[in-house]
């Protein structure tokens, strides 16, 4: 049984979610598409020599990676993406993102059925959304709980947020299992997470 979330954490998540859905929808095509760009340059040079990466298909907002976890499946590398599986993720080894990935939980496109199943413990590292993040590495994600659930059993050796430097805040609220990344990877660079003193 889970710990219930704090009220007043639950109200403060929740307008931040408005908040930042507000923001990245604000944001001009043109300056996001650069954002982008350089967020994919900085992914490219993290994880250069990664021969199994988790990757992510974004939704509205989200900073939009595709093009980069597509070079590097045409290049060899075994790019895993997330299967939501009732309360779980289950992340599966994808060939060709356009033609391995359909439709499932709320729209998302996620490996369809037959795909092979690649654990965290065979990643070099995983990216993952948010709508927000903080310079401790606490992230906010969409409410569902899935990524939260994920990494608490199943924490590959890197675990990188992938956001517009617009979403990295000082801090943010936090409940007990909300799990935590090791950096941030915005247009700006890399940005390691600080532990909390």
């Amino acid at each position: 049984m889970s710990t219930p979330a704090a009220p007043g954490s639950i109200v403060r998540k929740r307008a931040l979610r408005r908040q930042l859905r507000e923001a990245l929808k604000d944001m001009d095509p043109r300056q996001r598409q650069a954002k982008e760009r350089a967020i994919i340059r900085e992914l490219e040079a993290t994880l250069a020599g990664a021969r199994v990466v988790g990757g992510f298909w974004p939704l509205d907002g989200e900073p939009d990676v595709r093009p980069w976890l597509r070079a590097l499946a045409r290049s060899g590398v075994m790019v895993a993406f997330p299967r939501v599986e009732g309360d779980e993720l289950r992340f599966c080894a994808v060939r060709d993102p356009d033609r391995d990935l359909r439709p499932g939980f709320r729209g998302i496109k996620e490996p369809g059925a037959g795909l092979v199943p690649c654990p965290a413990a065979a990643m070099d590292a995983v990216v993952v959304p948010g709508l927000a993040f903080s310079r401790c590495g606490a992230r906010l994600g969409r409410g569902g709980g899935h990524y939260d659930r994920w990494l608490t059993t199943s924490r590959p050796p890197r675990v990188l947020g992938v956001a517009f430097a617009v979403q990295v805040l000082q801090r943010l609220p936090e409940d007990p299992w909300d799990a935590r990344v090791d950096a941030i990877v915005t247009e700006g660079g890399v940005t390691a997470a600080i532990p909390p003193s």
